[in-house]
């Protein structure tokens, strides 16, 4: 996915002349519990069946990659150099494009009331109803009645961004080199990577 995800994104700023804001600085995912890195070996060996290039780390290659690291509970983590990140709107505003230019037609703030699912599929809105042969939800966790068939199987979560003041290119380094962007899964899913205008981003 991730190596279909780089590659669509390349395609489609050369087909709509917009800027997803990508940037492959490499990515870096550590585990902290003998059971998470045994997980990320099976995700590495899987990826290079699909030529995805992968690099295994043990602790002190974890150190030196993060230098700031608390590398006490360390077991060791995987880089993939030709990952990295792209700009939220930029993706959007991209993918809208690209799909406008296949005769796509996107209705803003319009509202689904309702979803009734039969042979097809009806949305009702304030102005209409859509039938459809398939419909995706691209919904945050409250999607309450709306899809009250999934909403058994979904918990809401909060999402909290931290951004820092702006740091030299000198203090980055110091932090994180190279600009990688850095994940610990070690109870919930915690990222660190550095904006464009070198703000540290904690979430």
């Amino acid at each position: 996915l991730r190596k279909y995800s780089l590659n669509l994104y390349k395609e489609l700023e050369k087909k709509t002349d917009l800027s997803t804001g990508l940037k492959q600085n490499g990515a870096i995912t550590i585990a902290s519990t003998k059971e998470r890195l045994q997980e990320l070996l099976r995700q590495a060996t899987a990826a290079q069946l699909f030529d995805v290039n992968v690099e295994v780390l043990d602790k002190k290659k974890v150190k030196d990659l993060y230098p700031v690291i608390h590398d006490k509970d360390i077991r060791g983590g995987v880089y993939m150099p030709e990952d990295g990140q792209a700009d939220p709107v930029g993706v959007t505003n991209v993918l809208a494009k690209a799909a406008r230019m296949e005769g796509v037609k996107i209705f803003e703030k319009t509202r689904a009331l309702e979803i009734l699912q039969g042979s097809s599929t009806v949305i009702k809105t304030p102005q209409s109803k859509v039938t459809a042969s398939y419909v995706i939800f691209a919904c945050n966790g409250y999607q309450g009645a709306i899809n009250d068939k999934n909403s058994n199987w979904v918990m809401p979560i909060n999402n909290f961004i931290v951004a820092t003041r702006q740091m030299s290119k000198v203090e980055q380094e110091r932090l994180i080199k190279n600009n990688y962007a850095v994940s610990d899964t070690k109870f919930i899913v915690n990222y660190f990577r550095f904006s464009k205008d070198r703000r540290l981003l904690f979430g």
